[in-house]
């Protein structure tokens, strides 16, 4: 019985072990600085394996030598029964648990994956498990304080860095992100355009640029030319112009006329080369009768001017052709003044003559009408001219007979006395038309030059909005035979041209023509050959002025003399020797 006894005998630890073990694990703990834990918050450990027998004394307890060794006991002080895992102690679970430290020391984890651990979250049933063991400790090893701080201490021990949260970004509202977006979106787009790109860019702007003017340089143009009057087809009138009983001349014949007529004819026929150059355009100016205009006729021209263009001399020379210097007329078979050419066949036909008396070639014409030359003036602003007494007074006649077709009163724009005068458009036309004051036509062709020359002068000065103005308003009544491009051409240097020096020519030059009479009517007896050459020398050559080229024909053939080789002085009263 007694031995019965000592069998289920349980060796427990007394209460003063129990408390010095408490008092040590408290100051212990307060040595690492650990709060006291409670049991119910740290889950229970599962009981640790230890070998069945061990010769290790327990911890905190001394064994004297040769005492016996006391079988494996549970928790309660039962004996070990075969199979069974022997309970620890409280303070064999403090040393195990200290143990396990230790080598979790010699094994440190890096901080990266320490804190990993530490942050990772167990998730579904093992969360659940987690917390049902924290509720329930294992009955077989309850957990004690010392245990806790012990895997605690081990835990701090161990180095932990925070986790490295990401900075949240800030909310924007959906304009402000919109915005936002656009913003960087565009910052990357400038970021990518290189020097090559912008270079591309703006050559590109300057074509468009480019290309958008001369577009509307083109339209522009096609505007004005296309405004011209182009009708070259002109009818014929083969009978003899009417003379005006102004010019009527109550005086005899002073020549042979069928032998003049004879000498014309042989000088056309060996008349057929013209000189040419492609440096010099020739552009015939016509200007129409101012009374043939109202009538809607073709009469006479009372204006002949030639505009030669040189652009290897860079000149501009004016060659009046006066009206009553006597032709023959082959394809019409009579003779009579030149400016019945234009009366006969027209523009093309007056071209002609001028071509086969004075061996140039015309290369086109410019038709006008005396209205048109006030609207220029007019347009211009006027011009300046030095006009005498004795003009200002004869002015009267020919601005009467302009303001009748012009409907204005018969005096209108009258002049009264002469000086530096500033003409307007009636005025200019008057004073370029007057003939009957001082060396007749002579003086007349140069007033018409030194009209143009002013024209021309004040012409650089026309802002565009003006030269749009006049174009629109004068160009409907131009007519013309020159094509676009070669008005393209004299647009393209206009402004070099209006630089040119202007010379000035007069035809037939004093001391080769003479003043005849024939059927009623004054006409110019002229020498063909040395007013030819005078016009090659100053249109073609270097001569300055007609002085130069006079003096130059007469070094190269000698002729001195105003009359042609079949010219008879015995019909001329008026013949004086001394004069030529």
């Amino acid at each position: 019985m007694s031995d019965k006894n000592n069998d289920n005998r349980i060796d427990t630890p007394s209460d003063s072990e129990d408390l010095s073990s408490l008092i040590s694990s408290a100051i212990e703990n307060k040595k690492n600085g650990d709060q006291p834990v409670r049991s119910a918050e740290i889950p229970a450990q599962p009981p640790k394996r230890q070998p069945q027998t061990s010769s290790r004394p327990q911890p905190g307890r001394r064994v004297p030598q040769g005492a016996p060794k006391r079988p494996p006991q549970g928790t309660k002080g039962r004996p070990i029964k075969q199979g069974q895992r022997p309970a620890q102690s409280a303070q064999g679970q403090r040393s195990a648990q200290a143990q396990k430290s230790a080598q979790g020391q010699n094994k440190r984890p890096s901080a990266q994956k320490s804190a990993q651990g530490q942050n990772k979250r167990p998730s579904g049933a093992a969360h659940q498990g987690q917390k049902t063991q924290a509720a329930r400790p294992n009955k077989g090893a309850q957990p004690t304080r010392s245990a806790n701080s012990a895997q605690h201490n081990a835990q701090r021990k161990a180095p932990q860095r925070p986790p490295v949260k990401p900075v949240p970004k800030k909310e924007l509202t959906a304009p402000a992100a919109a915005e936002n977006t656009a913003a960087e979106s565009e910052t990357e787009k400038k970021a990518k355009w290189s020097k090559k790109k912008k270079t591309g860019v703006a050559l590109a702007i300057i074509f468009i640029v480019f290309f958008l003017l001369l577009g509307f340089v083109v339209f522009m143009f096609f505007h004005y030319t296309g405004m011209l009057d182009r009708n070259t087809s002109e009818a014929k009138n083969y009978s003899k112009p009417t003379l005006n009983s102004s010019e009527f001349v109550d005086e005899s014949d002073t020549f042979d006329k069928k032998s003049q007529e004879d000498e014309l004819k042989a000088y056309l026929k060996k008349s057929a080369r013209k000189i040419s150059n492609e440096n010099v355009i020739n552009i015939l100016l016509i200007g129409e009768d101012l009374r043939d205009t109202s009538e809607d006729s073709r009469g006479n021209t009372d204006v002949m001017l030639i505009i030669s263009i040189n652009k290897e001399q860079k000149t501009i020379t004016m060659t009046s052709l006066m009206r009553d210097m006597y032709i023959y007329m082959s394809e019409f078979n009579y003779s009579y003044r030149l400016n019945a050419a234009y009366h006969a066949g027209g523009c093309e036909y007056l071209e002609e003559c001028i071509e086969d008396y004075f061996q140039i070639e015309i290369d086109r014409y410019v038709r006008v009408s005396f209205q048109e030359f006030i609207t220029v003036v007019d347009t211009i602003g006027g011009i300046d001219m030095k006009v005498s007494d004795e003009e200002a007074i004869g002015m009267h006649d020919p601005m009467a007979e302009q303001n009748t077709y012009l409907g204005n009163s018969r005096e209108t724009d009258w002049l009264w006395e002469g000086g530096d005068l500033h003409l307007n458009g009636n005025q200019a036309l008057a004073y370029a038309r007057l003939r009957y004051v001082g060396n007749s036509d002579w003086e007349r062709t140069e007033r018409q030059r030194k009209v143009l020359k002013e024209v021309i002068t004040k012409g650089r000065e026309l802002s565009l909005l003006k030269i749009n103005s006049l174009l629109n308003e004068v160009l409907p009544n131009v007519h013309t035979d020159l094509t676009d491009g070669e008005i393209a051409s004299l647009l393209v240097d206009v402004f070099d041209i209006l630089d040119y020096d202007i010379q000035e020519v007069r035809i037939p030059a004093d001391g080769y023509y003479s003043n005849e009479i024939v059927d009623n009517m004054d006409v110019l007896l002229f020498n063909y050959n040395a007013n030819a050459a005078i016009i090659q020398k100053v249109v073609y050559g270097d001569c300055k002025t007609v002085e130069e080229a006079i003096a130059q024909y007469q070094e190269e053939t000698g002729d001195f003399y105003a009359y042609n080789s079949t010219y008879d002085p015995s019909y001329n009263p008026n013949y004086n020797n001394t004069n030529w």
